[in-house]
């Protein structure tokens, strides 16, 4: 598939006519497993919209139709269940989102997330591959799609979600499956052929099911190559846990071979392009990049700073031969910038944050797809994310202050919004916030709800909305328990 740069990608944005957005989630239903779409009305809140009406659109894997719900959006906070739509407790399958507005909404795909809730287990992923519009067109391509985690403990498997369009194929879905390890030796290859042939018909495929895996080690990650014309082949995938039928889910990224390289910023005392993130205290965290971009020879000044420590090294790092692993384990909150400063640095530099809980045994983990964000990145002033809140869950927002160039170092203000809807009751809850020049904040929502019950057994969701009258903030959302379930994501 043809890549654009980077910077041409942005300016491309102002010339977008969109009245649909849409995405595809995989559908695993079992007697305690559910799938819940979130979506926040950004579209009326922070875009003044107000006509967006939705379109679920459930299928079986062999792409027929089997249920479809639609309504206007009314509410700022939704919370969608697949499974108490369907009645089902075996069902496996994909869910179309699509929202509709007579107005410009710009983004083909949605600001929306899906939860996926397994036996007490959670995992979260925002919108990635999607059905083209009618307009965009249905030029044949290939895809290499990769960038996930493979983990190969007992009782887990990786696994990855693929789907066709509105139309039928005359073959079965014929797609290449590589593993890799982090120095980018190709460790299994194999060409196998799926069962999507069907107009919207769709497979999880799980990699124990391809591969002998008994002999795999850590640090292994996938590359999916795939033809597709009528998608948006962006795909669902992870990890999935058989003992409690959970996908722990992220989203592929292509892997990047257009030479596309970040032009000097225009200001002096700058920096290219900027990976940062926070850890709260009871957390870890471990930052990868795979060696799925294209190379280029770096030094990367990484910094990492605590309430009582801060550790200053470069790291050499060749992004397309060699990943790129940083570990934040302090017993403190933490800070990790990773600034590359250089000439030829790639405009394009995905990169995974996989968030644990310490001191537990669990095996679960997030894999929030993100990347370095370089300095041509458009400003963005308003930020919103969701969050999963009940006696054992709590929620907590991320934000990062930190700017490409020195000059632009200055405290932010601007006010945290919480949606959420309980016992027929709607809640709109503010925070004013600061966050002081080249550093962070760490909000818990529990701090702000004080006064919410959220009852025994279910699991509440949110929406947060974060308008900002500074544009170098980014943020991330975690949901998760003491005992060492996870999710989360970066905010939108």
């Amino acid at each position: 598939m043809k890549q654009n740069s980077l910077s041409s990608d942005f300016a491309m944005r102002d010339k977008w006519q969109n009245h649909r957005s849409s995405a595809i989630f995989p559908i695993h239903i079992r007697e305690n497993t559910d799938l819940r779409i979130l979506a926040f009305d950004y579209w009326k809140i922070k875009n003044n919209i107000d006509d967006v009406s939705v379109v679920y659109r459930m299928y079986n894997q062999k792409g027929e139709l089997v249920n479809t719900v639609s309504y206007k959006i009314i509410n700022e906070h939704n919370d969608f269940s697949v499974k108490e739509i369907l009645g089902s407790d075996d069902f496996d399958g994909m869910i179309e989102v699509e929202y509709n507005s007579s107005s410009n909404v710009k983004f083909a795909f949605p600001g929306i997330t899906a939860i996926y809730e397994a036996n007490g287990c959670v995992s979260a992923v925002h919108s990635a591959g999607r059905v083209k519009n009618s307009h965009e067109a249905y030029t044949k391509s290939t895809s290499k799609e990769t960038n996930w985690l493979c983990k190969f403990n007992d009782g887990i498997t990786p696994f990855f979600h693929i789907f066709n369009g509105q139309e039928n194929l005359e073959q079965p879905l014929t797609i290449q499956i590589e593993l890799r390890n982090f120095n980018n030796e190709i460790i299994k290859s194999i060409k196998h052929q799926t069962k999507c042939s069907n107009a919207f018909s769709s497979q999880i495929i799980f990699i124990d099911d391809i591969f002998d895996t008994s002999n795999l080690g850590n640090d292994i990650f996938c590359i999916v190559t795939l033809v597709s014309n009528s998608v948006f082949p962006r795909l669902v995938c992870g990890n999935y846990h058989k003992s409690k039928e959970f996908l722990e889910v992220t989203h592929s990224f292509p892997l990047v071979q257009n030479k596309d390289y970040i032009s000097p910023p225009i200001k002096d005392n700058c920096i290219h392009s900027l990976m940062a993130c926070v850890k709260p205290k009871n957390m870890q965290c471990l930052l990868t990049s795979f060696p799925t971009n294209i190379k280029a020879q770096m030094k990367a000044q990484v910094s990492i700073k605590s309430k009582h420590n801060t550790e200053n090294k470069v790291i050499d790092w060749n992004s397309g031969d060699n990943a790129l692993e940083i570990k934040l384990e302090d017993e403190q909150d933490e800070i990790l910038t990773v600034g590359l400063a250089e000439d030829n640095i790639p405009s394009r530099l995905n990169t995974s944050f996989r968030y644990s809980i310490k001191n537990t045994n669990s095996l679960y983990s997030t894999d929030i797809a993100s990347g370095a964000k370089s300095w041509v990145y458009p400003a963005s002033y308003n930020h919103w994310g969701y969050g999963l809140m009940s006696k054992e869950f709590d929620t907590v927002v991320l934000m990062t202050n930190v700017p490409h160039c020195a000059d632009d170092i200055t405290n932010a203000s601007g006010v945290l919004n919480i949606f959420f809807n309980l016992n027929n009751k709607k809640y709109h809850i503010k925070k004013d916030i600061q966050i002081n020049g080249n550093s962070y904040l760490i909000v818990y929502i529990s701090d702000i709800l004080t006064d919410i019950d959220w009852g025994v057994g279910a699991i509440h969701s949110l929406s947060w909305y974060l308008e900002m009258q500074n544009k170098n903030i980014y943020t991330d959302w975690l949901s998760f328990t003491k005992d060492g379930r996870i999710c989360g994501d970066h905010g939108f």
